[in-house]
């Protein structure tokens, strides 16, 4: 059985605490990435899951584009990140 280490689901949630890091709330994540997360009633960000591996852990289809993370780094803090 060749499962994958790094999933889309794992890159997702890394690409959300890039945004937290730059100030993002949940509700502004979920509001541009609408396909891959959600917001629950007491403010926390979930991510929408489509399938589950074989070995358990839950995966989604949609990987968050790391270019539209950064652009939107960018566009809160500057361009003075590297």
């Amino acid at each position: 059985m060749n499962l994958p280490l790094k999933t889309n689901a794992s890159h997702n949630r890394e690409q959300a605490m890039r945004l937290f890091e730059a100030g993002y709330t949940p509700q502004e994540i979920a509001a541009n990435f609408p396909l891959v997360f959600t917001v629950s009633s007491d403010g926390l960000l979930g991510q929408k899951y489509n399938k589950i591996l074989a070995d358990g852990r839950k995966e989604t289809v949609i990987s968050v584009s790391s270019a539209a993370v950064e652009k939107l780094i960018r566009s809160r803090l500057g361009s003075t990140i590297d």
